[in-house]
């Protein structure tokens, strides 16, 4: 019998809230009516339902996650950075690479030139 009067306690609540057919407002009901029943609100306080504000505990973990939050972004954004200081640094060493292979492979072909010439003039002088 209690259960079917609160039952219909909470449909004439949300009944009411239902004219305007706007759920905020259903939330609102539903939230009011369980405030009135429950002996302990924390939990419709905390998620912003209740009739009073949240706790101390409550907010300071909600600025917690926000510097957490913030902290987060500025640590991305910095990673962010470094990656791409990599990938310019590593371009660039690969460049250099390739040019020293390069000047590498022209000095050798100098080399081998100088020699076979030299070798070749210490055939003549004989």
């Amino acid at each position: 019998m209690l259960l079917h009067s609160l039952e219909t306690e909470l449909e004439n609540k949300i009944s009411e809230s239902t004219e305007a057919e706007d759920e905020e407002s259903v939330n609102r009901a539903v939230a009011e009516f369980l405030a009135d029943k429950s002996k302990n609100s924390q939990f419709l306080k905390n998620v912003g339902l209740g009739k009073g504000q949240a706790t101390p505990s409550a907010r300071n973990f909600e600025a917690q996650l926000a510097a957490e939050k913030s902290a987060n972004a500025k640590l991305q954004l910095l990673v962010s950075k470094q990656r791409e200081e990599i990938d310019q640094l590593s371009m660039k060493f690969q460049e250099s690479e390739q040019a020293r292979i390069i000047d590498k492979a022209d000095t050798d072909k100098k080399t081998g030139a100088f020699a076979y010439t030299t070798k070749n003039l210490s055939i003549h002088d004989n």
